[in-house]
């Protein structure tokens, strides 16, 4: 599994990644002996606007943000950032590990949302670990989604996402989807749509500067959203399903070939996990696009 494109893959996320018992250190860290313990290749933390002076690109207050479900709170999402940052110092080598920012602001509008949150991440985090929408600009005359579909993602094990880490921004619609059409080549996240899990005709876009898709799914809808989720592998536009708290909603994204199923149950859950011995799977049963161009169909396991 080697030579997987990040679209061809299936992994296990965090719902609400801020409020589990586990640790975002023990989240991240796949458990060779328990792999239904932890694994995750994706968290998530809410995050809150609290405006003040900075300059672009240089210099912004550390509680600008902060983390937190249904009020602002004071935990500073520049906490969150380093806690992760020291598990990747001690995890040399790792895969690919999504962050979804969750929007939850809304007061004073958008204004500079975009020099903002990247101002931040430049600052807190480390700009030369983030995979960017511009390194899928293929094309630079033709939208991200056009990019993705024609060209595809780079393999998991290459140098542009080994130890990298790929920010999405997704809750507030307004915000995230002006944030996507801002001068996107140079931006240091992406932005996701959220869809239906109960109509039958949503399908994958095939121009626009989205490739990342949200979906809120229910058991109940399994007989539609497992039908409409697919088609998005095919178009290797990347997948989340939330919340896949039951095992037969967790097994049923797997045949879906959703890529990042995100779920509550981070430990002790023996269904929680996408393979015995990897942290990924591979998705299966579609005819996929390798890295070299070549079609090859993947046979259900």
């Amino acid at each position: 599994m080697s030579n997987l494109s990040y679209d061809q893959i299936i992994f296990k996320a965090s719902h609400n990644s801020y409020d589990r018992d586990e640790s975002l250190s023990e989240q991240l860290t796949f458990n060779n002996n328990t792999p239904s313990d932890g694994g995750c290749m994706a968290i998530e933390l809410d995050i809150w606007r609290h405006s003040s002076a900075y300059i672009p690109d240089e210099s912004i207050s550390d509680n600008y943000f902060t983390v937190a479900h249904t009020t602002p709170g004071n935990k500073k999402l520049s906490g969150y950032l380093n806690q992760i940052l020291i598990w990747h110092n001690n995890n040399h080598n790792h895969n690919p590990v999504l962050i979804y920012l969750d929007i939850k602001s809304s007061k004073n509008g958008y204004n500079n949302f975009h020099n903002e949150i990247d101002t931040y991440l430049k600052c807190y985090f480390s700009e030369n670990i983030i995979f960017k929408p511009g390194k899928l600009f293929t094309d630079p005359n033709k939208s991200l989604c056009e990019n993705v579909v024609n060209h595809g993602w780079p393999e998991i094990n290459s140098t542009d996402m080994r130890n990298k880490f790929i920010f999405c921004l997704s809750g507030n619609k307004d915000w995230k989807t002006e944030y996507a059409n801002t001068d996107l080549k140079e931006r240091y996240c992406f932005s996701d749509q959220s869809k239906s899990d109960n109509d039958p005709n949503v399908k994958p876009p095939t121009n626009g500067n989205f490739v990342f898709f949200n979906f809120h799914i229910y058991n109940k809808h399994k007989d539609v959203w497992m039908k409409t989720i697919p088609p998005f592998t095919d178009k290797r536009l990347i997948t989340r399903t939330y919340l896949s708290n039951s095992e037969t909603n967790w097994n049923n994204c797997i045949k879906a070939n959703v890529s990042a199923i995100a779920t509550d149950k981070i430990s002790n859950h023996k269904w929680a996990k996408v393979s015995n011995n990897n942290i990924y799977r591979e998705k299966t049963g579609i005819t996929v696009k390798a890295s070299s161009k070549k079609e090859r169909t993947v046979s259900v396991v």
